[in-house]
């Protein structure tokens, strides 16, 4: 695979800096700093992905957190009291175990392979942006980040974007170019008529891993990260 970094800015995801008005992300954990974040995410993921049966079932995870003090860098992960499922447990009775000394977190399953985890109240209004058409490249099919950003950049979605005044923060990204080839995982070449929750569901499914959706106030900005076996994995062995 061909590693490349990727600094992912405001200005290349043509992301406005705006005072935000509209969107109201009701923010329900106090500000956390970048390390304990990542260390909070660490560890709700190495409980999850045994939950998740090891990717037979993959994970979608909405966050409202406090932004950090450089607001610039990453929406922080919250601090969450989790713990291992109990007895083994697989699927979403194993994902609700995990937080249940948790009263602000609701957990379902979406279909046969999709479980959802909702952290405070977060807005959807992105989440519900539909997205007419998505034409992917090679390296957009074949690679989730890729098409991530792909989702992030539909007009559709910058047009909310703007309008309700929320950005990404900026991002510098290290990332593997997978080259197509029969047998990968990889997503259709040309995705229609699906909001941009529905975009992200796909990503999810056909890369077999957690997404995870982040927002934060203020300012007003949402993250979108993508946890792969491998990532997972090494979090296992932390």
């Amino acid at each position: 695979m061909l590693r490349l970094w990727i600094v992912v800015s405001s200005a290349l995801v043509l992301c406005s800096v705006y005072g935000i008005q509209k969107m109201e992300a009701s923010p329900q954990t106090p500000m956390i700093w970048s390390e304990n974040g990542k260390h909070f995410e660490r560890v709700m993921l190495k409980y999850l992905w045994p939950a998740l049966d090891y990717g037979n079932k993959v994970g979608r995870i909405y966050y409202s957190a406090s932004c950090e003090p450089n607001d610039k860098l990453a929406v922080s992960f919250p601090r969450l009291n989790v713990r291992p499922p109990s007895n083994k447990k697989i699927g979403v009775a194993a994902v609700q175990d995990i937080f249940r000394n948790e009263k602000d977190v609701s957990v379902k399953e979406a279909g046969a392979d999709i479980i959802r985890v909702r952290i405070g109240s977060v807005p959807d209004t992105l989440l519900r942006v539909r997205i007419s058409t998505l034409v992917l490249t090679p390296e957009e099919q074949y690679n989730y980040w890729p098409a991530i950003l792909k989702i992030e950049n539909a007009p559709e979605v910058q047009s909310v974007m703007e309008e309700v005044k929320i950005r990404t923060p900026a991002r510098v990204i290290s990332i593997g170019i997978r080259q197509p080839a029969d047998g990968l995982p990889h997503l259709p070449g040309v995705i229609k008529n699906v909001t941009m929750d529905q975009a992200l569901d796909l990503v999810a499914k056909t890369f077999r891993g957690v997404v995870l959706y982040g927002v934060c106030a203020p300012p007003h900005q949402f993250e979108i990260r993508f946890a792969n076996a491998g990532d997972i994995y090494s979090t296992l062995n932390e």
